[in-house]
């Protein structure tokens, strides 16, 4: 938790400077010395990430994900027709694969009574070629599914946020070109407007993680202090707070 606190901090920092010292640049000296600035970030992040290389930790591909959903939907459609057996241990499942020890290294998943359908996938049907994965799935690659699946309300509830929080760098750099900017004799860009955004993320990520998570941990006795979906929910409600001020506003 604590890592992607601070991953998130710092990017904003990243963009702090984007919004302020390239704005800047590119308004006083030209978009040549801004894109070349920014050029260089990329590089030196580049070479930075290379530098690395021995670190990391490589993981070898087993096949694409969409190729695994797509192949679960076949295998239980084809066999849409078949009975479901009561006791899913009756169920092809990775302790019953062909390819024995290579398929043991993948985690069991248990079995969930959602989606009971795509089960089907998982129905030994002697009529077709077991070793095809578009005729027979194990039970895990079946759970697997079903975990993406009920994945997907949590993400079509994001859309909208998103859409919302498009706007920080689209349409409000149009409104302030029609606002009164000028401090003094400084006039502030249309595009650092957006510094108040990235501000109040460098403000509050501190707080949640040196404040909130602590007290969260003891009233909820969670070593996460809010649950992921608990954090997205709390997200979406000052979001739409945050919308309702800007409507006012304007």
């Amino acid at each position: 938790t604590n890592f992607f606190n601070w991953f998130f901090f710092f990017i904003n920092i990243g963009s702090l400077c984007s919004v302020t010292i390239l704005v800047y640049i590119q308004d006083n000296l030209g978009r040549e010395w801004g894109y070349g600035i920014c050029a260089c970030a990329i590089v030196i992040g580049l070479v930075v990430f290379l530098s690395g290389t021995k670190r990391y930790r490589f993981k070898k591909l087993v096949g694409s994900p969409l190729t695994q959903i797509a192949a679960v939907f076949v295998a239980a459609w084809k066999k849409k027709h078949l009975e479901l057996p009561l006791d899913p241990s009756l169920l092809f499942n990775i302790d019953d694969a062909a390819e024995g020890l290579k398929m043991k290294k993948k985690q069991k998943l248990p079995h969930t009574k959602q989606f009971r359908f795509l089960d089907r996938a998982a129905i030994k049907d002697p009529s077709l070629n077991e070793a095809n994965k578009w005729n027979l799935a194990t039970l895990t690659d079946v759970e697997e599914v079903k975990l993406v699946l009920r994945m997907l309300p949590i993400w079509a509830t994001t859309v909208i946020f998103w859409t919302v929080y498009a706007q920080m760098t689209t349409f409000s750099v149009s409104q302030a070109t029609t606002m009164n900017r000028h401090i003094g004799k400084f006039q502030i860009p249309p595009a650092s407007l957006t510094v108040f955004f990235v501000g109040s993320i460098l403000l509050t990520v501190p707080i949640y993680d040196r404040l909130i998570v602590p007290i969260t941990k003891k009233l909820l006795k969670n070593p996460q202090g809010l649950t992921p979906l608990q954090r997205i929910a709390v997200g979406l409600v000052l979001s739409i707070i945050a919308m309702v001020a800007a409507a006012l506003t304007e």
